[in-house]
């Protein structure tokens, strides 16, 4: 069949493959394998046989978690190969942790899956079926391959897209945690506290939903994570927005525990945006070592409020809806003294502030005005 060029096999089992007599497919362009029913050495001498393939789609339960030696495999034999699809489930005896997940998408971080190829995994389990694990591609068709598991799952992923984030209720990427409280429950909460305590992260994410969580959340976080090394905090949703005054008071208590928090982000991730923090409920919430906001104010008043009474903060960044608030702000600054900087772009407002310490500025133009901005933006 020299003119086939996709093989898609529905259940694939091979126990034996003969090396002596082999002859290459080198038409086949596609190949998809679901059920996979071999070792990964069987599969390797399958794959060997059509070295032009420039697509390959994996589905199946087994060993295949190595990314150091698909790598190895795919440099020398699939040279051509420019999109890898698969999801893989491996079952064993003793359960997984999160120790075993960091291994095993550490094998995928290289320049190799990252940068040359850009292909990107996540790897997960279920917390209510510890034993089981299951890798993926992200790029993976949904429909196609991937079986994914019923939530509750703790994720850890070379995807940096946000929504990424949206299906497990823990998922870490590199050294970021977050946390969806959308899907945790009090028993999920029991569950995981059996489980190892994340270090050495960074930045700590935290998705709530329209209510304040049933949970004791500040609880519940301070046991999985070890608070002492996260720099930067990013909260959403729209129990934020509501004017629950008790989530306030959670916030509050809860910064106040991450003595090291330098960076706080709150966003509003929903389409009808409301807008209701104001400037003192900001101040009161946040706790005089951060140096870095972004945040949805109301309106230019409250803008001007925070700018004038905060004392700590270099860098602020305003996501508000209207658009005559952002071009006012020109005519209110020009009041002032030239101790703050500022660019409007895209519906946000960034401010620097400078303080008594030496600035290092450079230029950029906003509504047709040369403005001095310091090089230190926040992200």
């Amino acid at each position: 069949m020299p003119r086939l060029s996709t093989l898609i096999i529905g259940t694939c089992l091979m126990k034996y493959i003969d090396q002596t007599n082999v002859v290459t497919f080198e038409h086949i362009k596609m190949l998809g394998l679901k059920n996979l029913g071999m070792t990964i050495d069987h599969l390797e001498s399958f794959l060997r046989v059509m070295p032009s393939l420039t697509r390959l789609q994996l589905n199946g339960n087994g060993n295949f978690l190595d990314g150091h030696r698909w790598e190895k495999f795919i440099a020398k034999h699939l040279p051509l190969l420019n999109k890898f699809q698969f999801c893989f489930n491996e079952n064993r005896v003793k359960q997984w942790d999160f120790p075993d997940m960091q291994s095993i998408i550490e094998s995928f971080r290289t320049i190799f899956w990252l940068n040359t190829k850009r292909w990107f995994v996540t790897c997960e389990y279920n917390l209510y079926s510890p034993k089981s694990i299951q890798l993926y591609s992200n790029s993976l068709d949904e429909s196609s391959l991937k079986t994914k598991f019923k939530s509750k799952t703790i994720s850890v992923t070379t995807f940096k897209a946000t929504k990424a984030y949206n299906d497990s209720f823990i998922t870490i990427v590199y050294d970021r945690i977050f946390f969806n409280f959308t899907k945790l429950t009090l028993n999920d909460q029991q569950e995981i506290s059996n489980y190892s305590l994340f270090r050495k992260m960074k930045r700590l994410g935290l998705k709530f939903g329209a209510d304040r969580p049933t949970i004791d959340w500040i609880s519940f976080i301070s046991k999985c994570v070890d608070l002492t090394t996260i720099a930067r905090i990013i909260m959403t949703d729209s129990v934020i927005f509501n004017n629950h005054s008790d989530i306030f008071v959670d916030i509050k208590r809860f910064l106040r525990q991450v003595c090291k928090i330098n960076s706080l982000v709150i966003h509003d991730s929903s389409t009808n945006k409301s807008f209701s923090m104001t400037a003192n409920i900001i101040r009161s919430i946040i706790p005089c070592h951060v140096r870095y906001l972004t945040v949805p104010m109301k309106n230019l008043d409250e803008i001007k409020i925070l700018l004038e009474r905060q004392t700590n903060l270099t860098c602020i960044k305003f996501f508000i809806n209207q658009t005559q608030c952002l071009n006012d702000f020109n005519q209110w600054l020009n009041t002032k003294t030239n101790d703050m900087s500022y660019e409007i772009e895209n519906g946000s407002l960034t401010v620097w502030i400078k303080k008594n310490h030496k600035i290092e500025s450079s230029e950029i133009t906003v509504s047709n005005k040369r403005m001095k901005l310091s090089d230190d933006r926040y992200d």
